[in-house]
């Protein structure tokens, strides 16, 4: 007898024998595994609280107006201004004027006082803290700006 035949024969012994029980779909085991539970949602996540998006409003709503002032007067003086950076830190008081004006870095002193200029004119349209700003900055707050030409 060939090797590879006794080898056949005992693999095939070692197989469960073939029953009517076995032949019955019902009795197998399924092909694909069941499929696992869907993960739960996620929590949903909670809005930002009506203080973080005034005060963000507010902090915006003063960036723009200085920002407008500025363009202003880089329109007027564009081709007499000196290149440089001029970095001014403010305070913003629950009046809604901001005081407390100070350079940081400057630069040229005709950009630097333009600078202040501009912040002082964006000072004049400023409104009061909304209420729930002046409840959590009940003194204000600080600020910085940066002015730049290039």
């Amino acid at each position: 007898m060939k090797p590879w035949i006794l080898g056949l024969f005992l693999f095939a012994a070692s197989l469960p024998a073939w029953s009517e029980e076995a032949k019955d779909p019902a009795a197998m085991p399924p092909l694909n595994p069941p499929a696992p539970a869907p993960a739960p949602a996620p929590a949903p996540v909670a809005a930002p609280s009506s203080y973080v998006e005034e005060f963000l409003d507010y902090r915006f709503d003063i960036q723009r107006k200085i920002e407008a002032a500025w363009e202003g007067y880089l329109k007027t003086y564009r081709g007499s201004l000196p290149r440089g950076r001029a970095v001014f830190t403010y305070h913003v008081n629950p009046e809604g004027k901001i005081t407390l004006v100070e350079p940081k870095t400057g630069g040229h002193p005709t950009l630097t006082a333009l600078a202040h200029r501009t912040i002082i004119e964006a000072n004049a349209k400023l409104v009061a803290f909304p209420e729930a700003v002046k409840s959590k900055h009940p003194s204000g707050y600080f600020n910085q700006v940066a002015f730049a030409l290039k």
